[in-house]
């Protein structure tokens, strides 16, 4: 089988966990977790369940399970009980009427899995190997929870609560530089230092300086580019270009960055947005041609970039 990872919306999303187990206690924590208040259906309730409902964080609704019993409407659902073929009856069931499905320990009728997760408030990190080797997984994120401070959370609240006055004073093609010279000096801690060094690389005024344009021949072969341009392409906002590109190519810029195709005569009497980092692909004659019009320009080529 084969995945996509994605992020759902908790909010305009709802949840229903059948089972109200131990099992399913475990799905219900991981919910609560998430921001969630699922809707939890069983004939008796966990004592930990039914200290979450007195908490006011989960719904619960006493009922008895049949395969062809009536659930509730509800976007996504986990079916936990401790019946393998009640678990299968049902999300066969509601498969057919286009709902997502996760099924405890058994991949092979869920419409998708839970990978194991790991969080610092608004930062997350999911791991999965496909519902193939859950325990590796568990293992694994062991390892990356050693690498993750706990005021990651903090760090991230801060940023989070900055962004704004960030896109007001920085220029769109200044702020990727802003970020990344923030977390080279702050790391990925919250202390004492952090406000400190935010202030002072927003007043800086290297800040304001223009943005750059990068020139490749459209000839070269991009695994000769130097090193150092894989991550000048990473801050491209606008990729130009006047013929197919190769993918190998258009893996280094930027996913998010604008593209335009242009004719040779659209090149020759191009005018260069000078507040975004653009990238200009072409042949070798206009490359030459750009350099020497556009005084700031910088071409990358086969081991260097002048």
């Amino acid at each position: 089988m084969s995945y996509l990872p994605i992020y759902i919306d908790t909010t305009s999303t709802t949840f229903t966990v059948i089972g109200a187990g131990s099992v399913a206690s475990r799905k219900v924590e991981m919910l609560i977790n998430a921001g969630v208040k699922p809707l939890v259906i069983g004939s008796q309730a966990d004592p930990e369940i039914i200290n979450w409902q007195q908490q006011g964080l989960v719904e619960f609704t006493q009922q008895t399970l049949s395969g062809d019993c009536d659930l509730p409407q509800s976007d996504c659902y986990y079916l936990a009980t401790n019946d393998t073929n009640l678990n299968q009856a049902l999300a066969a069931g509601l498969r057919q009427r286009g709902k997502l499905v996760n099924v405890v320990d058994d991949p092979q009728s869920c419409s998708f899995i839970t990978p194991s997760i790991i969080r610092r408030g608004k930062v997350q990190i999911a791991i999965s190997t496909s519902g193939v080797a859950p325990v590796w997984g568990k293992n694994f994120r062991a390892k990356i929870e050693t690498l993750l401070p706990q005021s990651l959370s903090a760090l991230f609240d801060y940023i989070s609560d900055r962004r704004h006055l960030i896109s007001q004073q920085i220029p769109a093609s200044q702020r990727r530089s802003f970020w990344e010279r923030f977390f080279t000096l702050n790391q990925d801690q919250f202390t004492a230092q952090t406000h400190e060094i935010f202030e002072s690389l927003l007043n800086q005024q290297a800040l304001t300086c223009s943005a750059t344009t990068y020139l490749i021949d459209e000839g070269i072969d991009p695994e000769l580019l130097p090193l150092k341009s894989v991550n000048l392409l990473q801050e491209v906002e606008l990729l130009i270009y006047t013929s197919d590109l190769a993918k190998s190519l258009l893996d280094l810029v930027r996913r998010d960055a604008s593209r335009i195709a242009l004719s040779m005569a659209e090149l020759d009497n191009l005018k260069i947005d000078v507040t975004q980092n653009t990238l200009i692909v072409a042949p070798a004659m206009q490359i030459t041609q750009l350099a020497e019009r556009l005084a700031n320009a910088k071409t990358i080529q086969q081991g260097s970039i002048c």
